[in-house]
């Protein structure tokens, strides 16, 4: 299960983020935050029943719940085929299986995701409890910032940093897709 929470800091010209978005990229952010590194990360969308079937006849991986997203991705040298549920009203749950694949892999099923695919820049922070991991993404003016809780009760406790976009589908990645 994944809880995760995310923030609009800045799409187009409009910011909204409690900190200079500006110096994101030279590890900048909140008091207390501590910049940890950077990933570049290529990601596609892929016909659900047709990874499905991937997942179980060649990673041996039967996936149990409903799929609303499939993704391939390649984040620095790791390659992984994920599956996501359409998870509740609040857009803060939803069931997760990530499954590392090799690379050759990886190279098929990107040729499928044509059309569907986000490439962005992650700049990882902690601030000693969770991960904040800042995406700005390639050819697209935003920026959405993506934190994962160990439960709604922690979440609920998070200080907003940015507009939170959590239950809007215009922000989830399979729709920000070239």
């Amino acid at each position: 299960m994944e809880l995760e929470k995310k923030y609009l800091l800045k799409e187009g010209d409009q910011v909204f983020a409690i900190f200079d978005v500006s110096r994101v990229t030279e590890g900048f952010a909140l008091a207390g935050w501590r910049f940890k590194e950077i990933v570049e990360l290529q990601q596609g969308y892929l016909d659900c029943d047709f990874a499905r079937d991937i997942a179980r006849e060649i990673c041996m991986v039967d996936i149990l719940f409903h799929i609303k997203d499939a993704r391939v991705r390649r984040q620095g040298r790791e390659t992984t085929l994920t599956f996501k549920s359409d998870g509740d009203v609040s857009g803060l749950m939803r069931h997760k299986v990530e499954i590392p694949i090799e690379e050759s892999l990886f190279k098929v099923l990107w040729i499928n995701t044509e059309g569907r695919r986000v490439i962005k820049t992650r700049y990882i922070f902690t601030d000693g409890k969770h991960e904040i991991k800042i995406n700005v993404y390639k050819d697209k003016p935003l920026m959405v910032a993506e934190v994962e809780f160990v439960s709604e009760e922690e979440a609920a406790a998070m200080v907003p940093f940015g507009k939170d976009v959590t239950a809007d589908p215009k922000y989830k990645n399979s729709n920000l897709g070239e």
